[in-house]
């Protein structure tokens, strides 16, 4: 098994009740197939807007697999899931080898998005955006995201760490969370990474200084003491 590329290690679960469990074991242990170039994820016109292409440039095989997809948007990916939104913005993250989804907060609980507003300061809830808001929300309002690996059960338990606009501002959310949390509103970071060998977060910033993030050992119920949340290396 740790030979297959993953949508053949996947398949091979559903083979038969013995192949099932020898899959299980594999999982369960951790194990990794070997280095692979990643799969490309992209639509076409022969799938229409419900199903997207998955090429496997390992096998040279490009499989159809669920994938709803809103004009262009940006789809963003990190850890094997695809960070993508919905008809009205919203993100949420999408394993397209096993179809598992999980949905984030809504983008109008991400700090400071300009559509969380209306013109007169009205909160969203109290106003329905046009369809131009939502337009620039799903095409300019996500620049990077990092998501941290957590086993079988990621779509419920990961972090997911996103640099978003204004300002490329940088928050993070689980998935079931009511809102986003604010980690820094000026650090101007370009890309975001999660090392799951430490299980920290490291975010490049357009300077080139590296700053370093423990999500897991911060109590965020606080306020923001140390202005950035992490460490500059």
């Amino acid at each position: 098994m740790a030979a297959l590329d993953i949508p053949s290690l996947i398949r091979s679960g559903a083979v038969c009740t013995s192949w099932h469990d020898a899959y299980s074991t594999f999982r369960a242990l951790r194990c990794r197939s070997p280095k692979q170039a990643p799969c490309l994820l992209y639509a076409c016109d022969e799938y229409g807007p419900n199903h997207a292409a998955l090429y496997c440039p390992s096998t040279n095989t490009t499989f159809r697999v669920p994938f709803r997809h809103h004009g262009r948007g940006r789809f963003l990916s990190s850890n094997g899931w695809v960070f993508a939104t919905d008809e009205v913005a919203d993100p949420y993250l999408l394993n397209p080898v096993t179809g598992d989804q999980a949905m984030l907060p809504p983008v109008k609980t991400i700090p400071c998005i300009e559509i969380s507003l209306d013109d007169n300061g009205n909160p969203y809830e109290e106003y329905k955006p046009s369809e131009e808001d939502i337009e620039w929300a799903r095409d300019n309002a996500y620049w990077r995201v990092a998501i941290s690996a957590a086993g079988d059960d990621a779509a419920a338990t990961c972090t997911v760490l996103v640099v978003h606009l204004p300002r490329h501002m940088l928050s993070f959310a689980k998935p079931g969370d009511e809102r986003w949390t604010l980690l820094s509103r000026d650090l101007w970071l370009d890309d975001v990474h999660y090392n799951d060998s430490n299980g920290l977060f490291y975010g490049l910033r357009f300077d080139g200084s590296v700053y370093v993030f423990d999500l897991a050992r911060r109590d965020f119920t606080g306020r923001d003491k140390d202005h950035a949340w992490g460490n500059n290396t």
